[in-house]
Formats: C-alpha cells, structure tokens, sequence
C-alpha cells in the first residue's frame, strides 16, 4: 500500500520548523520558537541545534514529551502549552535547570512524582488542565515564585503547597475547592492569591497570617462570610469579593489603610448600589474605581444605627384619558368611589401608605399622569427605572391594544436602567364590569414582546372588584425590588430636608448642603441625589447636572404646555407671565422657561417660544393655491438627517411674518406660512423623505425678495448646527 503523502498545510509547518532550527543553528542561538506550527513531532534536525536554553512549543500537536527534548538538559524555559498532552512522563525530571515551565491549556490530569526534581523552577504555569490533586513531591520546588492552577478540578487544597517558602503568586481560581485548609497560613511570601470561581463557602482564620498579601481575589464563591482576621493584612491594596452571597462585612476592614481597591458588586444583601461600589470590574475593567475607603465608610456609617429603612417607591400611573386611573387611586387610598371623576390636567401627586407588605409599611409617592396626548412629551422626564408602573387600560374606544403598545413602548424608552432591564409593569383591566368597555389584549402576546409586564389585574372601581388583587400584585414587587428597603442615613434624611424649600440648586451648591450635614462622600453624594430622582423628590437639571424640586416643575411646565395648545403651539411673554402668576420672580420664571428649552420642548425666539408638541397637526386649507400657481420660486432642501427642530427655529425667527387667518397663525406641526408685502411662502417639512420645502408666490419683485429671505435664514441656521449640508436645489 502506498503511504499517504502529508497534507500541503502540515508539509508547509515541517517546511517552517525545518526553516526556523537552520536559522537558529546557523546564528548559534540558544533560543528556539517552534509554537504555532501544529506539528505532531519534531524534525530529526533538532539534534543538531546548540545547547538551548529556552524552547518554545506551545500551539501544536504533540501528545507526548518528544524524546528529542533530552538533548536540551540545560534548558531554563520550556513552553508546552495548547498541546494535547495526554501524559507528561518521568523525563520532565531531567530539566533540572529549568526555571520557568509552562503546561497550560492541555488535557493533563496528574503530574509524575519526577516534576519534584525541578528544584530551580520558579513559574510553573498548569492553568486550564484536568488535574484533580497534586504529587506530595512539589513540596520539593523549592525556589518556586509563581503556580498558576486555575481551571482546573482541584477539590481541596494541596497541603503540598504550604511547604513552599518562596511562592508570591498563587492562583487557584476555577477549581472545585469548596474550603481553605488552614495551611494557606503558611505561605507567609503570597503577595496575590486568586480564588476566584470556586464553591467556597468560607475562609479560615489563617488567611490573617499573609501580611505581605497585596491583592485577594474571591470572586464569584459561595462566600456568606468573611473572618475578621483579613483585618490583619496591613499590605492588602485590593481586594475582589464581587459574586458573593455575603451578609455582612467584618469591622476590621477598616484597619486595612492600604486597602485602594474593593469590589463588592453582586452582593444583593449587602444592599450596596452600583454608585456607591463604581463600575464592575468584571464589565469594565479600565474604569475608575470608587475609593474603598468611601465604599466601607458608607457600609458601617449604615451600620452604626444611624439610620432606617428607606421604606418608600414612586409609582406611576399610566393610561389614555378616561380609562379611570384617578379613580383607581382613590380606591387604592381606600377613598370611596366618585362618579364622573374629573380628567388629570397634567400629574396627580398624592402618597398612599402601603400596609401589610411582610415589614414596615411603604409610603407610595403616586403620580397619576394626565392622558392628554399634548403632556405625553414630558411625562418620560419624570420616569425612572426604580418606579414601579401601573398601566390603566379600557375598552370605551376600543383602542385599548394600540394604547397598551403605545405606553409601554414608552416606559421601555424611558424606564429602562442601563443594563437594558425593563421596570416593573402591571397591567390594570379597568372598567371589567362596565358594558362595552371591558378591555382586550393579547396577553401572552403582550409580555412576549414586553417581558418588564408582572401581571394583569381585572379591575371594576365601582362594585370594588380587583382592588384587593391589585394591592397584593403592588406589594408583590415592592418585595423584588431591594432599593425599596435600603437603609438609608440619618445624615441623608438631615440633606433630604435642607433641600425641601429649595426649587433649584446647582451641583455644586448641591454639594454644600451635603457636607454641612456630614455627608462628605462624593460616591454617597451622588447617590443620594440619586435617590431623590427616583423617588420622584427631585429631578437632574440636564444642563448644570444640578437638582430641580420635581413637584414645583409639575405645577407650572404642564399649564405651560396646555397654554401653548391653546395658542396653536406659541406662547407670548404675557402667556408665560399668566401661567406662572404665582411664581414670584423673574428669574424663576425665565428658568421654567429654560428648562422646557433644555428638556427640547420648546424652542425660543425674541419674546416667543414655540412648544413642537403642542402645535395642531392638522394643516390649514387653501395650500392648494401654491401647488397651481405657475410663477412660484420652488426650493427644496434634502438632508442626510433632518435637524429636529430646524421647522420651529424658523417659526420662531420670522414669527412676525407669520400669516394669520382669523387671528390664528397659520403654523402646523410640518409647516408655516409666511406673507411679506403681498408676498406668500410656504415652508413645509417632509419628514419621511427627509426634505424641506419652500414655495413662494405674489408680486414679482417681493415674491424674489422673500425667496432671498427664505434661504438667507435657512443657510445662517444650518451654519449652526455641526455635519448639516443639505443639498439645496431650484424646482421649475
């Protein structure tokens, strides 16, 4: 039988390797890389290589140890990794100067005796192996620094290892190791010890013995927890306990004054936020870090009984107009049913004690929020991912599958956290009872698409159906939702009232009220004010990061809304000064105006504000005149993205020039007309196909001038926003 010739690829690796030793034996060198090659032996011409002293093999195929390697008795560092190693035989006793030995990644499980001899090692590398114990012989390694036995199916802890003076690194981290025998004490040398995913349960009081330890790792254990003897290692600068079902933390952390680096993350019953504990390092690992010392002071300064339960939660009803969320409230208040209840204008506010939830009572901060469609623009402001949400749906219209994908849909934009987690929902089938009005929605269907829905609750106010069903489903997820209960300072309650009269406050003067009550943490600062937003206390300024008292917003930016429906979405300085009577102070005033501005509500001219949200959507007639007039100048603009609010910013620019039919400007959602000395312009947004329009009649001369106009105003406006350049073209 004819022998198989070798595949191209593997002649190509023995063409290299042969390629790679002539080099070496040519140059004389004693350092030989073969790794790589996916050779499954070595080429006879090794024999004639110069002593080496270090020989790479790592990336191949070798099953076994090559016999050839014993010609290389003085070798110093010998790399076997990635190899389908299935044994490692007696001869590796023979590398007696070896000081570095890396066998990872192969499929080992056990070590001969002989590794023993290898007294000058200092690394040995046995990471991703199947190695289930030790020999007794690797007590012998005398000089060794560094042993990598991560991911292996180490049980227990080798007693071996206790004997070797000299190590400073030890990872054992991915084994099965379930406790820490007592002799860890012994490697008083370690400065890092990984033990990291492992079904550890505890550590031993003999940990405190490591005082040269720099780092700690005991990530993703069974930690419950932790012996006040790690208090003792005074060198201990990081320290990864991520992963853990701890219930406490030992007081003597504090000793640790070197201690820069603690990670708590995923420790639920600690109840520590992510703001206080600062990015994952398991999902950032170049971030900054929070300070450990600000992590611990926040942890015992909430132990030192200084502080409560929070006991509080924002929730949030949601619904079209009419679908009966007001009178839901007051049944929730076990307050009695009253026919004809009148439509929310803009948001209900009112708190409800919570009783009966398996500890203290909760108090309910409830925001029942208008189903008016010109105030869905800024409910989403006001959502947070910590709130709990009510969405109230009836079947009067008939709309009630289209309401419940439109609100959800909303608090899925706006409700959810930054990992993606959709808040809790639950769904309130109002008016059940109620002839022709009792809603139906798919729902399976509805918490496929929307997993954040908890439950549906069949409700009728009138004859007291449901209610009882929908408190235990609220009291339900206030129990999954662990911020609800977290302790929190009495330092923080002393800054939570300082702030109660305040409607405004920079962040820097934020900071001052903090630290004149003892809350001096930038991390516990930040998650106070946090705290506020959630609660529904207080809302971030999105342009200064400072804080706005939320119930005074709620007082005077929903009227503004409604006022400025009323006057086709345009609001005059007298229609402001009106709504806000009886807010004293300009300055109040002009900052409520600028806040709309900042939330890109409302886009402000000299004296004028035009509210996109609440212009008629419906266009005015007579447009058809300048589809047939023959002598219009026609432009159009197309833009790669249209600039979402380029239509409001010339509205409120020329709003003098503004037509006006029966006292009503002529301004829609995508359109406006202007006049100018007999001259008309019609300016239109075309959304869809992303193009702006301009279509000018009347008198030759100042049909021309207004054209000029048009794009002279057109052109100043796209200078100001960065990457806008449409193209413009002349229609005939």
């Amino acid at each position: 039988m004819q022998k198989p010739e070798s595949q191209p690829a593997e002649q190509e690796s023995i063409d290299e390797a042969m390629e790679r030793i002539t080099d070496c034996i040519r140059r004389r060198r004693s350092v030989l890389d073969l790794s790589g090659l996916r050779l499954r032996s070595l080429p006879p011409k090794i024999a004639h290589l110069p002593p080496l002293t270090e020989l790479n093999l790592a990336d191949n195929r070798l099953e076994t140890l090559p016999p050839e390697l014993s010609l290389f008795t003085d070798l110093a560092r010998l790399n076997l990794s990635n190899n389908p190693l299935a044994q490692l035989p007696p001869a590796i006793g023979q590398f007696t100067k070896l000081t570095r030995l890396d066998i990872t990644h192969t499929p080992l499980r056990e070590l001969p005796a002989e590794i023993g001899r290898l007294a000058g090692l200092t690394r040995l590398y046995l990471d991703h192996n199947r190695l289930e114990n030790l020999p007794q012989e690797i007590c012998q390694l005398s000089s060794l620094t560094r042993l990598g036995l991560s991911h292996n199916a180490l049980a227990t802890f080798p007693p071996e290892l206790a004997q070797l003076a000299k190590l400073t690194r030890l990872d054992l981290s991915h084994n099965r190791l379930k406790t820490l025998a007592p002799e860890i004490g012994r490697l008083t040398t370690l400065t890092v010890l990984d033990l990291s995913h492992n079904p550890l349960e505890s550590l031993p009081p003999e940990i405190g013995r490591l005082a040269k330890l720099t780092v700690l790792k005991a990530s993703d254990t069974d930690l419950a927890a932790l012996p006040a003897e790690l208090g003792q290692l005074e060198n201990l600068s990081e320290l990864d306990l991520a992963g853990n079902p701890l219930t406490s933390l030992p007081e003597t952390l504090k000793d640790l004054e070197n201690l820069n680096h603690l990670f708590l993350h995923d420790n639920p019953a600690l109840r520590l936020s992510p703001l206080i504990l600062g990015p994952d390092p398991r999902r950032l690992p170049d971030s900054k870090h929070a300070s450990a010392k600000s992590i611990l002071d926040f942890y015992f300064g909430r132990q030192s009984g200084a502080t409560r339960p929070l006991n509080e939660v924002k929730l949030i009803l949601l619904g079209t107009r009419g679908a009966g969320k007001s009178t839901i409230v007051r049944a929730l208040r076990d307050l009695p049913y009253r026919e004809g209840e009148t439509s929310t204008p803009g948001v209900a506010l009112c708190d409800w004690t919570l009783e009966g939830t398996g500890e203290e009572p909760v108090t309910v901060h409830v925001w029942d929020f208008s189903g008016q469609p010109v105030t869905h623009a800024l409910h989403p402001f006001f959502f947070s991912p910590r709130n709990l949400y009510l969405l109230v749906l009836s079947g009067r219209d008939h709309h009630e599958r289209d309401d419940a994908e439109y609100w959800l849909r909303m608090v899925e934009a706006h409700g959810t956290d930054s990992h993606g987690q959709g808040p809790a929902v639950i769904v309130a089938m109002n008016q059940w009872n109620v002839p022709g009005r009792r809603p139906e929605v798919d729902r399976i269907a509805l918490r496929e698409r929307f997993p954040f829905v908890r439950g549906f609750v069949e409700m009728d106010c009138k004859v007291k159906k449901g209610i009882p069903a929908l408190k235990a489903a609220i009291s339900r997820e206030l129990e999954r939702m662990p911020w609800v209960r977290e302790p929190f300072p009495e330092a923080w309650d002393k800054v939570r009232r300082a702030l109660a009269s305040e409607k405004h406050l920079t962040e820097s003067a934020f900071r001052e009220r903090c630290l004149e009550h003892g809350v001096k943490d930038a991390g516990q600062q930040e998650y106070l004010s946090e705290i506020l937003r959630h609660l529904g206390i207080t809302l971030h300024d999105p342009d200064d990061s400072g804080l706005m008292e939320s119930g005074w917003l709620v007082k005077y930016l929903y009227p503004l809304l409604h006022r400025a429906e009323n006057q086709a979405g345009i609001l005059k300085q007298a229609d402001v000064d009106r709504v806000l009577l009886t807010e004293s102070g300009e300055a109040g005033r002009a900052f409520l105006m600028k806040v709309l501005e900042r939330f890109g509500l409302a886009v402000a001219g000299s004296g004028v504000w035009l509210l996109p949200p609440t212009q008629p959507v419906q266009e005015p007639g007579g447009l058809v005149d300048f589809r047939e007039e023959a002598n219009a100048i026609r432009l159009r603009y197309t833009y790669q993205t249209v600039p979402e609010d380029l239509l409001a910013r010339i509205i409120v620019r020329r709003f003098d020039f503004i037509e006006e039919l029966r006292e009503q400007k002529l301004q829609w959602c995508h359109g406006v007309i202007l006049s100018r000395k007999g001259a008309r312009a019609l300016i239109r947004m075309e959304p869809r196909q992303g193009q702006l329009t301009i279509t000018v009649t009347g008198p030759t001369k100042t049909r021309h001038q207004l054209a000029d106009l048009c794009q002279a105003e057109l052109r100043e406006l796209h200078a100001g926003l960065p990457g806008c350049e449409p193209v413009e073209e002349t229609l005939e």
